[in-house]
């Protein structure tokens, strides 16, 4: 649902009050979203966005009875290479921008042996993303938010991720706490064989019980 539509098919647009449901729920609504592009770059090979402001968006996450998100069921899945699937066509975001989100996540979600906070607030970032089928990789220019339940605040946090077939890679990260300043960078190969872990951490200090 789209509340408002402003601006020009030729160089960009700005929709307001957008909500996004699924079976009648909403799981994201966003007060504003402005857009900038070439109509050139949306039609060729692949589609290219220069630019994303997302504005005070709000996002409610839960787990479906399959063990999926219900935010990551909305992605169509027609692209396949080896055991992952993805959209069929290349997308590249130059800059995105996330001004004011909250995230609430009504389910626990665990990383390893962190548990990821279940309500995000005052979370902003700058980043740019690139996927082409089926990779992708995001590059945090900065980003930081307030993590409650488990308490998780993170005040700068930056560097480069992705995800090919056959890994994840680490390029750079840098993410500092009230109580740490940690940096990583390198790879975790996954796939048929046993999983790797080729990283090299840097953590002076590092506080573990933030992320209990």
């Amino acid at each position: 649902e789209i509340g408002r539509l402003e601006g020009s098919l030729f160089r960009g647009l700005t929709l307001g009050a957008v909500t996004l449901s699924r079976g009648g729920h909403p799981i994201v609504a966003i007060e504003e979203v402005s857009l900038s592009y070439s109509p050139r770059e949306l039609w060729q090979n692949g589609t290219v966005i220069r630019r994303i402001v997302i504005t005070r968006p709000r996002v409610v996450a839960a787990k479906q009875p399959d063990g999926r998100w219900d935010l990551g069921a909305l992605v169509k899945r027609d692209a396949r290479q080896q055991n992952r699937t993805g959209p069929g066509r290349a997308i590249e975001i130059q800059a995105i921008e996330l001004v004011d989100a909250t995230i609430t996540l009504r389910d626990p979600f665990q990383f390893g042996a962190a548990l990821v906070p279940t309500e995000f607030r005052s979370l902003n970032a700058s980043v740019s993303f690139a996927y082409a089928p089926v990779q992708w990789t995001l590059v945090f220019d900065k980003m930081s938010w307030i993590g409650h339940a488990p308490d998780l605040t993170v005040t700068h946090f930056s560097g480069k991720l992705g995800r090919s077939t056959e890994e994840w890679f680490f390029d750079r990260l840098a993410v500092r706490t009230p109580r740490s300043a940690f940096t990583f960078g390198g790879q975790v190969l996954i796939g048929d064989r046993p999983t790797t872990l080729d990283l090299e951490v840097h953590a002076a200090p590092f506080a573990f019980q933030e992320w209990s």
